[in-house]
């Protein structure tokens, strides 16, 4: 089992970004929150993470695009993709890259500790 320390948070909706954060915080997570993907590729450029969650419409990029590219600065990134627009293309996609778990919108807090939990045992 690894242990998850840190973690990225990447939404465009500053409430559940605020939210996400403050939750893991609490349940004693680093949390390094970012409004955008090019924030979120600025952390991960400066910061050892092992999870992130992302929102899947995040403007410019898509969620799936972001894990892209954030895996290219920590290849082992696990990741938690949300959405409130699922289709299967999406879950497919999730799936294709490996290491995703796709939770839907709005986020059930029980159904992200337990994402969170798998995440680190895998």
């Amino acid at each position: 089992m690894k242990t998850l320390r840190n973690i990225l948070v990447v939404d465009d909706d500053v409430r559940v970004l605020g939210s996400l954060s403050e939750l893991l915080e609490r349940d004693g997570f680093n949390c390094f929150p970012a409004r955008c993907p090019s924030e979120a590729l600025e952390i991960a450029a400066s910061h050892e993470l092992e999870a992130s969650i992302l929102d899947h419409f995040l403007g410019a990029r898509t969620g799936l695009q972001t894990l892209i590219e954030l895996r290219r600065i920590h290849a082992e990134l696990a990741a938690i993709l949300m959405s409130g627009n699922l289709t299967p293309d999406i879950v497919n996609e999730a799936r294709r890259l490996g290491r995703v778990t796709v939770l839907d919108k709005p986020i059930e807090i029980a159904h992200l500790r337990v994402a969170i939990s798998r995440l680190a045992v895998s």
